[in-house]
Order: C-alpha cells, then sequence, then structure tokens
C-alpha cells in the first residue's frame, strides 16, 4: 500500500497476529512527525520517511520460514524473525508526535504481486501486458505481446469477479457492471504471471 503523511500530521497502521481486532499485534508502525518513525511488537527499530509525498510500504513475510520484511520505495528497512501469525491490518492516525492524520491508497494483498502506476495516457505498459482504457468505465482491452492462457480480475477485497481462459494476444473485457475502484489484473501467458492495476470509473 502507500502512505502519504502531511506535514504537522503522524500516521500508524499495524498487523495483528488474531482475526479478532485488538486481541494481540505482529508489527506496529508510526509514522511521526517531522519525518522520523518507529516500529513496535517484534522489533523496537527507527526509521526516517519524507513527508508530504506518497510512500510505497511492502511488508514480505514467509509464513514457513518464519520470516518478514518491510520495505518503503523497494528499499529494505526491516528485517524480523516471525512466529506469528497475521490476522488482520489495521489503518488510523495516530497522535504521536503530530496531529491524526494520514492517507492510504491501493491497499493489495497476495502473493508476490507488483503494482505498477498509470501512465499519463492511459494505459499500463511493462514487459508485455497493457490495459487500455485505464482508467475504464464499460469495457477494458487486455493486450499481450505473448498469448494469453488465462486471465484473472480481481476487486479491492480480494474476491474474483472475473476469470476465463483466452488463447489469444488480446481480449476484451466487460466491465459495465462494476463498482467503481481499484481492480488486480492478472495476467497468465505460459510460466509468467503479470500483475497489473486497473481503475474502474
Amino acid at each position: 500500500h502507500y502512505i502519504y503523511v502531511p506535514t504537522g500530521y503522524s500516521g500508524y497502521f499495524n498487523v495483528q497476529t488474531d482475526p479478532v481486532p485488538g486481541v494481540a499485534w505482529n508489527l506496529d508502525l508510526y509514522f511521526d512527525d517531522g519525518g522520523d518513525g518507529h516500529f513496535d511488537g517484534q522489533s523496537t527499530e527507527t526509521f526516517t520517511y519524507a513527508q508530504d509525498t506518497w510512500i510505497l510500504v511492502e511488508i514480505n513475510y514467509d509464513l514457513d520460514a518464519g520470516f518478514g520484511q518491510v520495505l518503503f520505495d523497494g528499499v529494505l528497512v526491516l528485517e524480523f524473525v516471525n512466529a506469528l501469525t497475521i490476522g488482520g491490518i489495521d489503518y488510523y492516525g495516530s497522535d504521536s508526535g503530530g496531529d491524526p492524520g494520514a492517507y492510504f491508497d491501493d491497499v493489495c494483498f497476495g502473493p508476490g504481486w507488483v503494482i505498477t502506476g498509470i501512465e499519463d495516457e492511459g494505459a499500463i505498459a511493462e514487459n508485455n501486458t497493457t490495459l487500455f482504457p485505464n482508467p475504464a468505465t464499460d469495457r477494458v482491452t487486455i493486450r499481450s505481446n505473448n498469448i494469453i492462457d488465462e486471465v484473472l480480475i480481481y476487486n479491492n477485497m480480494g474476491q474474483l469477479v472475473f476469470s476465463g481462459p483466452v488463447n489469444d494476444d488480446q481480449i476484451m473485457v466487460n466491465t459495465s457492471t462494476y463498482v467503481t475502484g481499484m481492480y488486480i489484473v492478472q495476467v497468465r501467458t505460459g510460466t509468467a504471471v503479470e500483475v497489473r492495476k486497473l481503475i474502474i470509473e
């Protein structure tokens, strides 16, 4: 996900170990006013960050190996031993070092997802796959340089809203019944899987 903390404000989120909110915490991240921050829970390390700009925060867990990582804009900030389960994630403003007030966007959960931004001309183009128009309203075309085996589309709740075999280099998907918001598109071509962000307006 992305976080934006304006000057004069602070932000916070945590990963909980139990599906019941407020029982136990796996990891806490405090983004204090002034650009300083700290972890709580399994680590008490500190960090710095830039206010007044969007920051990509990634938390990677390997539950089998008992290991976790936190990255800011692709840079490793923390590695920790994780013997705990993951029950949920909690976002809200924190009054640690500033008035509560932070923004979160593009929250995604999944195995190895890489979310790319939307280019100015309205298409996402990286490696082999493009989506257009993007943002879309009633339809979106998914095109690849390779033969597409399958397309899966998930809403922002992680629910599968479209699944279909393709066996062609492009497919047009009717999105007229989709609610507005962000969707994740998985495009399978041979042994490769590309993931794209789709916005429905």
